[in-house]
């Protein structure tokens, strides 16, 4: 684990690297402030032994730095300082720190208490972790979602930058569930997590569970063509992973279709494809979905009214394939849809 030592003083830095160094910590160093916050922004460490008496920025300036940064606020933060005075120490444990060391230094308390405060970071970090990700599929459940979708939100309102989403749904899950068993169930859910995050192939896409059967992607700076050939391949994965849907009344392997939100179809827009209503789903087709002698269901597109980003999305769209569609599931994606677009605009 890698550990920060800040003081203007070059022998008490030596004193605590050797200390430290010996334990086989990571050690980096800083003598003022301000090149604390640039070495910590550039690697951020695990843990910080902060001076209190420095020149121009003070470990208590300093630490109030650290805290007003997202990115560096979780840190912790032990002050080393010659004041043994309750007053300073309250108003440092006021401000963030987790503990005081006193100079001059006594190895084994420091050994101690630097010891105990990774072991505390190491904890609260695993807690933190296991509470962003879904139990059953292991990647990022609807709290971490709505996290990343506010924070994407914001960087698309401040730089101006697309947000494409895509709501994908597994078809007849519940037949599934009922005559495959709960255990089945349960690996089919991760079998498709564990596909659609394989599929998602820039570092900024992400993929949540946001319920049930239920997936959210989140993908920044995606185009309405883009969108539209993720949404195919993420379809295409789940299709081409052949699990076999017995109860199905078309008896093809179980399916997924998506929700995305784009710019509104050609057609929304005045093209001359005028779109009809269709008797497998609520929302209006682009193709007719009606199956065909020896085929199965083609391919359609649904629109229905909702947003997601106000940049591409006045509506939201709906591709998919193979098992008929839920009853008003293109209903049931506007009303999510709408939901998680109000809840982060009055945010």
């Amino acid at each position: 684990m890698r550990i920060l030592i800040v003081d203007d003083v070059p022998d008490n830095i030596r004193v605590l690297s050797r200390i430290l160094g010996d334990e086989g910590y990571r050690i980096s160093m800083a003598n003022n402030g301000r090149q604390a916050l640039r070495v910590a922004s550039a690697s951020v460490p695990d843990l910080i032994l902060l001076d209190v008496m420095m020149p121009e920025l003070d470990g208590y300036a300093t630490l109030s730095a650290l805290k007003a940064d997202h990115q560096l606020a979780s840190i912790p933060v032990i002050f080393i300082t010659a004041l043994a005075d309750a007053v300073e120490e309250t108003r440092g444990l006021n401000l963030g720190a987790v503990d005081y060391i006193t100079k001059p230094f006594n190895e084994a308390v420091v050994r101690a208490r630097v010891k105990t405060h990774l072991e505390l970071k190491r904890q609260r970090d695993l807690l933190e972790q296991l509470s962003n990700l879904d139990g059953l599929t292991g990647i990022p459940n609807r709290r971490t979602l709505d996290a990343r979708l506010a924070r994407e939100w914001r960087r698309e309102t401040r730089c101006g930058v697309t947000l494409a989403a895509i709501m994908i749904d597994v078809d007849h899950f519940k037949a599934f569930n009922d005559s495959q068993g709960h255990q089945a169930g349960d690996d089919c859910l991760r079998r498709v997590a564990t596909t659609l995050s394989a599929n998602l192939k820039r570092a900024g896409d992400f993929v949540a569970r946001y319920g049930g059967e239920e997936f959210v992607c989140l993908l920044p700076g995606v185009s309405r063509e883009g969108l539209a050939l993720i949404a195919e391949q993420l379809r295409a994965a789940v299709e081409a992973l052949h699990i076999p849907h017995g109860a199905s009344a078309c008896h093809q392997p179980l399916g997924d279709h998506q929700s995305r939100g784009g710019p509104a179809p050609a057609y929304a827009r005045g093209a001359p494809e005028q779109p009809h209503r269709c008797g497998g789903c609520t929302a209006l087709c682009r193709k007719d979905p009606r199956p065909q002698p020896g085929l199965s269901r083609r391919p359609m597109m649904c629109s229905s009214a909702a947003s997601i980003a106000p940049s591409i999305a006045p509506s939201v769209a709906s591709l998919g394939r193979g098992l008929p569609r839920l009853r008003k599931q293109g209903e049931k994606v506007a009303v999510l849809m709408q939901q998680m677009t109000r809840d982060h605009l009055l945010g």
